[in-house]
């Protein structure tokens, strides 16, 4: 079965980066967008940003399929989600973020972790749907079976990991801040939240606000998941698109508890 794509309209990329402020190492600004999407959720009018709004706030986390995610996930689906060069570039970026002997969760996890090969971590845990593919990815130490839109929570130990990880994913989220609550609490203070996400994605389980919005506001929303648990540091934002590839943008955000986010390997 393959995986059904939806293209959103970008813009202009040199006008997207100046409105959003953002660039390797330079924090979001997400207030704004916190008070913008506060508006939106409680029914206004006209257009949100990058797409049309949604009349009723319940809409924004809905979805065209709102059967049992179980339903769906049944089958295995051993496809990558991104162009080769996109994957190699999250690769890339998470050898340069993640130490050796890391504790790693993989959240949302399929049968590839797009971790790379030769650096050794403590324990890389998955979290995902389908235990063929789960059982079929060589960079897991452990997997569980775990639906988070059933059941945000998870019965892990507190403090835990150094990095939690999501690829490819967030918009499928229908309980993003009490997920991201719990990314939270299973990191150790200082610990690293790394959302990746581009332009692809199963449209029927996506989220219908993710839809709706341009990709300047994708990094926002998913910066906002992050503030509003109220643990987190301000996000930052990564744009590592390869050329003529999907494009990838990552949204990175540090537990509170430490200072420093270009630091981190040495915590």
């Amino acid at each position: 079965e393959q995986e059904c794509l939806v293209f959103v309209q970008e813009g202009n990329e040199d006008v997207l980066v100046s409105a959003a402020h953002v660039a390797n190492h330079v924090a979001l600004g997400v207030e704004i967008f916190l008070q913008r999407i506060g508006e939106f959720l409680a029914g206004g009018i006209g257009r949100f940003v990058g797409g049309e709004i949604y009349r009723q706030s319940g809409d924004f986390f809905r979805r065209t399929d709102e059967t049992s995610d179980d339903v769906f996930y049944r089958d295995a689906r051993f496809v990558t989600h991104v162009d080769n060069a996109t994957i190699k570039e999250l690769t890339k970026f998470y050898s340069e973020m993640i130490p050796h002997n890391s504790n790693v969760l993989d959240l949302m996890s399929s049968w590839v972790s797009h971790l790379p090969s030769d650096i050794d971590y403590k324990q890389v845990i998955g979290i995902g749907m389908n235990r063929q593919e789960l059982a079929s990815n060589q960079q897991l130490d452990d997997f569980v079976i775990h639906d988070l839109n059933a059941k945000p929570e998870l019965a892990l130990p507190n403090s835990e990991f150094a990095f939690v990880l999501t690829a490819f994913s967030v918009q499928y989220l229908t309980q993003p801040v009490a997920v991201f609550s719990t990314i939270a609490r299973l990191l150790r203070p200082g610990g690293i939240s790394i959302v990746a996400f581009s332009h692809r994605m199963f449209p029927t389980k996506a989220i219908n606000g993710w839809q709706h919005l341009n990709k300047e506001d994708r990094i926002r929303l998913v910066g906002s998941y992050h503030v509003l648990t109220n643990d987190f540091e301000d996000p930052i934002y990564f744009d590592r698109s390869p050329e003529k590839a999907d494009p990838l943008s990552i949204v990175v955000s540090r537990k509170r508890g430490l200072h420093d986010l270009a630091n981190h390997k040495t915590d």
